[in-house]
């Protein structure tokens, strides 16, 4: 079982250039790219093979929610056993989502005209419920 992956080097890059803009921590923005990417994509997300990036560790990743993030990938794979490698590895569905994720924060980011307050509130009107979107 793997304890950390890296990311890419162009997702790291953009974590941390949305760090500075935004003031969350840098595992709070992997967790909203990962949803980002699984939402949009889902089972499509492309595959990523580059590993230079920075390091998250699987404890500092998926905190308390390692259940729930291992039942929406199942879900969204159709595929009720997910191996270790799969959901936390150099070569997993999350890291995958990571990467693909950073890469749609940055172009929201930036059609938000580089506003940390703009990109969350873009965030928020993707939030759909049931098949619905919820207006807040």
């Amino acid at each position: 079982m793997a304890d950390r992956l890296y990311t890419s080097n162009e997702a790291d890059e953009i974590l941390s250039a949305l760090r500075f803009e935004t003031k969350l921590e840098k595992v709070t923005l992997a967790r909203m790219a990962f949803a980002l990417s699984l939402s949009r994509v889902g089972a499509e997300v492309p595959g990523s093979q580059n590993f230079s990036g920075g390091e998250m560790k699987r404890p500092t990743f998926f905190a308390e929610d390692e259940t729930f993030i291992r039942t929406l990938l199942s879900y969204a794979y159709k595929r009720p056993d997910l191996s270790e490698d799969e959901l936390f590895s150099n070569r997993s569905l999350t890291k995958n989502h990571i990467d693909h994720g950073a890469l749609l924060l940055n172009e929201l980011f930036q059609t938000c005209g580089r506003s940390g307050d703009g990109l969350i509130a873009r965030l928020v009107e993707e939030v759909e419920f049931s098949g619905r979107r919820e207006n807040f």
